[in-house]
């Protein structure tokens, strides 16, 4: 079983064994609750003609299952667009395992509604992630006992779980907690986290009713493969997370090292042979990007562990790891995982498909966070008159807009804190702007994107001393400074770009390179559990828990119709399909 520390941040991880698990259980059906605690405005399904919609989807319901994988799987898959639904955010609260399982019934409930008439191929429901945490919580709370429980929520708290818990916990009704989303909305911070009303009454008024059938578990590349192709709705995952680390000669001024204790204890942590001295330091990014891709590099710690869905794989897809140029940097292949970190980091499913072009994944999903999509300004001209629009002479397309000039810059949170130094820049001015400077002469700009002026540190193993213009928009002044030794991916966590675009709502899926995957299982093991492991749990819904079917007596259907939405399918026809309102 896999273990999660639902933190807001990512993981890694692979069993070796080829190993899998399967469990067949009487079933016992679980039947929960609702109330209606706020209205949205929401499009309520009413599907007319079930039985003979249900007729039509024939075919597709026996290729959904179908038992039978061929020995020879497809280079790229992902699950039907009738079997997903879209991404979410567990916000600063450890609720990933949470946001996991209910992803994981949303899925089924669409799928099994569609095939079956009841739900239109563009609609789904959403249930209440804050419900089912606080229904688990409540019954480990009182059940330490209980083997699958690890010992209970040490405090009380809905943080840390396990995707699983819903086969192995499912003859209590409590854990069994799944009600649409209106009636118990979620919560971002925890001290609103047992915030759900009367949600006992709830579960009685609540006409969705399941049981839970079956799991199995598999642990390597291939097995993940097969499951996923098998039962075509997304998988539940479960990793370690990791931080990637890059060694820094201690004696190198303009590390963010550089007299820190890691350099000046007694005794050196970690002894090299770049430094003049002997020692060397520890510069630690997180290991994830903002375009979506989770990465290892060099020695990696565990800082937790993570709950997402497995919902396709690209076996073409390449992977530059952070150092350009270097083709040893570069992996190809990888996972496509269903996130719960909202839909403003990462990409559509499509995209890690490449199933469009990358001018039209600028329509949906523009990234305006990862370092890779600023635009640089000549240093030069920046000096002279800070005037971005004026010394930048790119433009970038984004959703309605063109953005004319370099990409301007500010702090972020985190780089006005401690972890400013950690990811190489202490520095940062909150009255100031700033914008990556271009190379003033240009020796090779071979491997720079778009001419970005950059310095290779002595003996560096993957950082890079990054240039910027620093300027006060107000009077005009502007100087150039230059970070302490850092990546790519430390540089999106020092600053963010003062014109914000949000994604759009299909975005939010992340790229685990198969890499990633078998290079952390190899070097670390995790408490003892399976990581990363593949989980397909079984359920069905009675036809009594859609609103357009036969209503059960007694049963509230207001809150149901009320968390159930559209969502369109992308459909590009060619590599410049601009026209944002069809899709």
């Amino acid at each position: 079983m896999s273990y999660q520390r639902g933190s807001s941040e990512p993981l890694v991880d692979e069993a070796i064994n080829s190993g899998k698990r399967k469990h067949k259980s009487t079933t016992k059906t679980v039947t929960t609750m609702l109330i209606c605690v706020a209205v949205v405005v929401v499009v309520v399904v009413v599907v007319t003609g079930g039985v003979g919609f249900a007729v039509s989807n024939a075919v597709l319901k026996d290729e959904i299952q179908a038992i039978d994988v061929p020995t020879v799987l497809p280079t790229t898959f992902s699950v039907p667009f009738y079997a997903i639904t879209p991404v979410k955010d567990q916000a600063q609260r450890g609720t990933c395992w949470a946001f996991a399982t209910i992803g994981l019934l949303e899925a089924q409930y669409r799928q099994n509604g569609y095939l079956k008439g009841f739900l239109a191929e563009d609609k789904y429901t959403s249930f209440s992630e804050q419900a089912y945490a606080l229904g688990v919580t409540d019954y480990c709370t009182s059940h330490k006992e209980d083997p699958y429980c690890f010992g209970g929520p040490p405090t009380n708290q809905t943080a840390d779980g396990e995707i699983e818990w819903l086969y192995y916990m499912r003859d209590d009704p409590n854990v069994a907690t799944v009600i649409p989303y209106t009636v118990c909305p979620y919560y971002p911070t925890d001290e609103d986290q047992y915030i759900c009303p009367d949600r006992a009454d709830a579960l009685k008024e609540t006409p969705i009713s399941f049981t839970v059938d079956e799991i199995e578990s598999v642990y390597t590349i291939s097995a993940m493969k097969s499951l996923l192709y098998k039962h075509k709705v997304p998988l539940g995952w479960s990793h370690a997370v990791f931080q990637r680390t890059y060694t820094v000669p201690c004696d190198d001024p303009n590390t963010n090292v550089y007299a820190t204790s890691q350099c000046t204890a007694p005794v050196c942590a970690h002894p090299c042979t770049i430094s003049s001295d002997g020692c060397c330091a520890e510069l630690i990014i997180p290991g994830y990007t903002n375009e979506g891709i989770f990465q290892l590099e060099n020695q990696a710690y565990q800082s937790g562990g993570h709950a997402m869905l497995l919902v396709g794989w690209n076996d073409e897809y390449r992977v530059d790891r952070g150092v350009f140029g270097q083709l040893n940097h570069y992996t190809t292949g990888g996972f496509i995982l269903k996130n719960s970190w909202s839909y403003n980091y990462g990409h559509t499913i499509e995209y890690w498909m490449q199933g469009h072009s990358l001018l039209e994944e600028d329509l949906i999903c523009p990234c305006v966070k990862s370092s890779l999509k600023w635009l640089p300004a000549d240093s030069t001209c920046m000096l002279n008159d800070p005037d971005p629009v004026v010394c930048g002479d790119s433009e970038r397309h984004i959703r309605n807009l063109t953005v004319v000039g370099a990409t301007v810059l500010k702090c972020s949170d985190a780089s006005l804190t401690y972890l400013g130094r950690q990811y190489g820049f202490s520095n940062c001015d909150s009255t100031k702007r700033y914008v990556l400077a271009k190379t003033p002469s240009i020796p090779d700009l071979k491997y720079q994107p778009s001419g970005v002026w950059t310095e290779v540190p002595a003996n560096s193993d993957g950082t890079l001393h990054f240039y910027l213009v620093e300027y006060d928009p107000d009077i005009k002044t502007a100087s150039i400074v230059k970070t302490n030794a850092t990546t790519w991916w430390g540089l999106e966590k020092l600053f963010v770009p003062e014109l914000y675009v949000e994604n759009d709502k299909r975005c939010g899926y992340f790229l685990w390179p198969y890499e990633t995957l078998t290079e952390g299982n190899i070097r670390y093991a995790v408490g003892g559990h399976d990581t990363p492991s593949v989980t397909y749990i079984g359920v069905t819904f009675a036809d009594s828990s859609y609103s357009a079917a036969s209503k059960a007596q007694g049963k509230d259907y207001s809150s149901l119709d009320d968390s159930t939405y559209t969502s369109k399918k992308l459909t590009f026809n060619g590599p410049f399909d601009f026209d944002w309102d069809k899709h």
